[in-house]
């Protein structure tokens, strides 16, 4: 069972995206095609808990005080390793989520961030 190491509470403007797949490994083969493998946790491939579900969350601007509390909790999960807590905007129970790809930080005034991440819920 992982621990959440913090909780992301700043609401982003909006969640761009939300897919779900199944957890899977790409290899190269011998003659030059990709195969892919599922990776099965503890669940049978027909459950609906073997769907991963990912979140990509944008805040356009965001203030200084958001991208701290944000690079705080990737620091402290140590680079997405460990799981963090957070509620979709559609759910009222909040979820262990890990960071699935850095948080991404543009400079959009002087204490202003256009923020982008990517959340991947822990089975």
């Amino acid at each position: 069972m992982a621990v959440s190491v913090g909780t992301l509470t700043d609401a982003p403007a909006f969640v761009a995206t939300l897919t779900s797949s199944r957890r899977a490994v790409q290899s190269p083969a011998v003659s030059g095609f990709v195969q892919r493998r599922q990776v099965q946790s503890g669940v049978s491939a027909n459950s609906d808990q073997a769907e991963v579900r990912r979140w990509r969350l944008e805040w356009r601007i965001a203030p200084a005080a958001v991208r701290s509390r944000i690079l705080a909790l990737w620091n402290d999960s140590f680079g997405g390793a460990s799981a963090i807590t957070w509620t979709p905007l559609d759910e009222s129970s909040s979820l262990l989520c890990r960071f699935s790809i850095p948080p991404r930080f543009v400079r959009r005034s002087y204490a202003g961030y256009a923020i982008s991440l990517e959340l991947e819920e822990m089975l």
